[in-house]
């Protein structure tokens, strides 16, 4: 049931897990132009890739601070890979690539947080 985030030698464990529905975006990385004759011509630019926004809700500060930390020092936003291992204990490569930690406080000592990863 937690979601865990791990680089040797920092783990952050949020044992709430995320909320359901969580959002899964697969993006190709494609240039699309047209011709002086209206033909359309379609560039693939690179790797298609997956991204997951998964949102955290009711963390304590404790919980927010830390995924804080794991995020600016650890990781430096999407700089540096690391093991997320979801809810159903499935582990996974990933980047964080929000390019800011942007909590909201749901009431006193309780945070809500959405980030997206993308798994290598």
């Amino acid at each position: 049931m937690s979601a865990i985030f791990t680089k040797a030698p920092t783990v952050v464990t949020i044992a709430s897990g995320y909320q359901y529905p969580f959002e899964e975006t697969y993006k190709l990385t494609q240039a699309h132009i047209y011709t002086e004759g209206g033909t359309l011509v379609i560039q693939d630019l690179g790797t298609a890739r997956q991204e997951q926004t998964f949102v955290f809700a009711r963390l304590t500060t404790t919980e927010k601070d830390n995924l804080e930390s794991f995020y600016t020092t650890t990781v430096v936003g999407a700089k540096e890979t690391f093991t997320f291992t979801d809810v159903d204990a499935a582990t996974h490569t990933a980047r964080w690539m929000d390019t800011e930690f942007k909590p909201t406080m749901e009431y006193t000592n309780r945070w809500s947080l959405s980030i997206t990863l993308r798994y290598e």
